[in-house]
């Protein structure tokens, strides 16, 4: 029961940095495409555990959400902006994508050259 606590804790404090950032920004796009990369990164530096919980699930997930895109767009569609509708569903997806993939190549870049790990075998801390 301590254990979930505390990822309950941890996700809630991810959440909240994720939540204030997107909301001091209000650009769901942008914010979408920033979680996207840092999402990325998580996988490809293959994080687990109570860091996944902080980072992957409570920060990014509340960086980034579906829903505000949805509102956005709706928004647009309601305003007759129907292909500023359109080409914001599509740039975000596919840059979305695109953004992950980035991410997820550094993180692996960063987790096959671990480059702390070559730091603290020169420079004993």
């Amino acid at each position: 029961m301590k254990k979930e606590i505390q990822n309950i804790f941890l996700l809630a404090l991810g959440a909240i940095a994720g939540a204030i950032i997107r909301w001091q920004f209000k650009n769901n796009i942008l914010m979408n495409l920033i979680g996207s990369s840092i999402l990325g990164l998580v996988f490809g530096l293959q994080v687990r555990g109570r860091a996944y919980i902080l980072f992957g699930i409570g920060f990014c997930g509340s960086l980034t959400t579906f829903s505000g895109l949805m509102l956005d767009v709706y928004m647009l569609l309601n305003s007759g902006l129907i292909y500023k509708a359109i080409s914001s569903i599509f740039l975000s997806l596919i840059f979305g994508v695109f953004f992950a993939l980035i991410g997820f190549l550094v993180g692996r870049l960063i987790f096959v050259i671990k480059p702390f790990q070559f730091l603290q075998s020169r420079f004993r801390w």
